[in-house]
């Protein structure tokens, strides 16, 4: 039988969210300028590299969910996955601010590339990241929608207080590793150092849900329902506020990324 979820469940719960995204903020907001003011590729490059990552990060996106639900672990849903991609992440990151100046590659398109291969992997990490922290609202909260609410509410407080303290940080980190490690790989060493947050709190996220997530390959009981491609399209366009949300996002985000850039 699973624990009574209690407030201290929830506060933990938004504490964590906020870890995740405080250790992911830096390679979302910086990776543009890193690309273009210290790897000095040109702006075509960038975009055309970011282009092609993009695109393929919109793959993984549309199928992270599937194969979160379908690929259950022996004794767990989500545990598994958090152990997995905290090293996805810091693969990701790694690769997204590898200083490859200092390297000796004279290749623009194969610096570019590298970069663009970073964002892959961070960018699927992400993805798969952000359902297994909705999947773990929905095993702690069960049926209880005033409780997801508030699982829900934790997580956007976690996020945007994650947006001010990244903000907040990164300059300064930036200028004091600066003149110790050089411009370039400061980033480099700024962005593994920040996701160290994130790095603790998936294990931190494993501690809070390990006696909640239980329904493993092991669980007895009736096998869950079969959620196709087909259905998962049409709860999108069936649904009109949610296509309006979607439809929102893309444009506030293409605006944003060719403004960026």
């Amino acid at each position: 039988m699973k624990p009574q979820v209690t407030n201290s469940h929830i506060y933990r719960y938004g504490i964590i969210c906020f870890m995740f995204y405080t250790g992911s903020g830096m390679a979302l907001q910086y990776i543009n300028i890193f690309m273009t003011d210290y790897l000095m590729i040109s702006a075509v490059t960038v975009s055309t590299a970011l282009l092609v990552a993009k695109f393929i990060d919109l793959l993984t996106s549309c199928v992270a969910g599937g194969i979160v639900e379908k690929l259950t672990f022996k004794n767990n849903q989500y545990i598994g996955w958090f152990r997995i991609i905290r090293w996805v992440l810091l693969i990701g990151f790694a690769l997204a601010f590898l200083n490859t100046n200092s390297l000796g590659i004279s290749s623009e398109v194969v610096r570019a590339g590298i970069v663009a291969l970073g964002y892959v992997v961070f960018g699927a990490g992400m993805s798969f990241l952000i359902i297994s922290i909705s999947g773990v609202n929905q095993i702690m909260s069960g049926p209880d929608m005033a409780l997801r609410s508030r699982f829900s509410a934790k997580a956007a407080q976690g996020q945007a207080s994650s947006q001010i303290v990244v903000a907040a940080v990164v300059i300064p980190a930036l200028g004091l590793f600066a003149p110790l490690v050089g411009e370039g790989n400061s980033y480099f060493v700024v962005c593994v150092g920040l996701y160290m947050v994130s790095f603790i709190g998936s294990f931190l996220m494993v501690r809070l849900i390990k006696p909640f997530d239980t329904e493993g390959r092991h669980a007895a009981g009736a096998a869950k329902p079969k959620v196709t491609a087909k259905d998962m399209v049409k709860s999108v366009v069936t649904n009109r506020q949610l296509l309006l949300i979607i439809i929102a996002f893309m444009l506030y985000y293409t605006a944003q990324y060719v403004l960026t850039t």
